[in-house]
């Protein structure tokens, strides 16, 4: 079994139903993609290897990653304070919905409702 926790929401199992419909998915793949671009931004710090491309060369991909963490900002914090916590843990990290409720005091079995309200709300955001 995948340890991706919405990988296993969208499959359902033993005569389940998926939790999650394809526009979850899609909203959690277009998260998880702005968080690698963001991720991938340039740094902040001084680098000592030599440069071999100019300047001019380098500022579309700097202007990318600066405008990838502007979207996750956004789509993060316009989806509300618990949902942002469910769509951080479970999206970004990858951490198992126990792990969600535990942390956030939630009762058992309420992670996977939480998380697809979140993936709703987020849905939502992204005019899906």
């Amino acid at each position: 079994m995948s340890a991706d926790p919405i990988a296993r929401l969208s499959r359902g199992g033993a005569g389940r139903a998926p939790v999650l419909a394809t526009r979850h998915l899609a909203a959690a793949d277009r998260l998880r993609s702005d968080f690698a671009s963001a991720l991938a931004a340039p740094r902040l710090s001084t680098r000592y290897e030599p440069r071999l491309e100019t300047r001019a060369t380098s500022a579309p991909e700097d202007a990318f990653g600066v405008e990838a963490r502007r979207r996750l900002d956004r789509a993060l914090y316009g989806v509300g304070e618990d949902a942002r916590a469910a769509l951080v843990r479970v999206v970004l990290e990858e951490r198992g919905l126990e792990d969600l409720e535990a942390e956030q005091g939630w009762p058992r079995r309420s992670g996977k409702i939480i998380v697809r309200m979140a993936l709703d709300a987020l849905a939502s955001h992204y005019g899906m």
